[in-house]
């Protein structure tokens, strides 16, 4: 019996309703975008799949900096200010201005994965590791041929994990892309997806990649030695 699972990107989806809704309030004056956001947002996907269960992956605390450490450039364009995120926790809001946008996420977080385990909604999350390495895993490990994967996230790392039981869908698409339709929209099989991942790097986490050599550049080169 096939058996459907979806793997929400708790972390991406949290972050992309908290600042598309960042001034919605509650009646009492709360901020509530980012999990207003995130509970609607799982209604409309778990309708659009139809999934037989549900994992949430969550970045864990202090997720990337074993990656920072080992290469400096890695998302260096981003806060790296893990001792005061410590600190914002610590203090149970003592806080100083400057930091509640932090602690504001924080709190938005910790409310829905109380509202997930209401829901009996599986969520994962381990210190040190991000969600995108927990859903890598997941899929990496899957050994039931007739579990159906399908990934909820925007970000493009996932593209690399389509294969004949993965699929990814978003959040402004009306199908999930599936490894046939990659194919068709790239000209070239999932498998030199990862190969041109590298000659690209990713400009949003500060890697560089391979000059004079891109997607367009290697496509037409795969296909030129068919």
């Amino acid at each position: 019996m096939k058996i459907r699972t979806l793997l929400i990107d708790g972390q991406w989806n949290l972050k992309r309703n908290f600042y598309k809704r960042k001034d919605l309030k509650t009646s009492t004056g709360h901020l509530c975008g980012g999990s207003f956001g995130f509970i609607d947002s799982l209604r409309a996907v778990s309708q659009k799949v139809l999934p037989d269960r549900i994992v949430v992956m969550w970045d864990g605390f202090h997720s990337g900096k074993f990656r920072y450490e080992i290469y400096p450039p890695y998302k260096a364009n981003r806060n790296k200010d893990w001792e005061k995120t410590d600190k914002a926790i610590a203090t149970d809001g003592l806080y100083n201005p400057q930091d509640l946008e932090k602690v504001e996420f924080l709190k938005q977080k910790i409310q829905i994965q109380n509202y997930l385990d209401e829901l009996y909604i599986r969520q994962v999350e381990v210190d040190f590791i991000e969600a995108d390495d927990l859903i890598a895993q997941y899929v990496l490990r899957s050994e039931n041929d007739e579990e159906e994967i399908i990934i909820y996230s925007r970000d493009k790392d996932y593209l690399q994990l389509i294969s004949d039981k993965v699929s990814i869908v978003t959040s402004d698409s009306a199908f999930m892309l599936n490894k046939r339709e990659y194919e068709s929209k790239n000209g070239h099989t999932i498998d030199n997806e990862l190969l041109f991942k590298c000659f690209e790097g990713d400009s949003s986490d500060k890697i560089e990649g391979i000059k004079g050599i891109n997607r367009e550049t290697g496509a037409k080169g795969a296909q030129g030695n068919r």
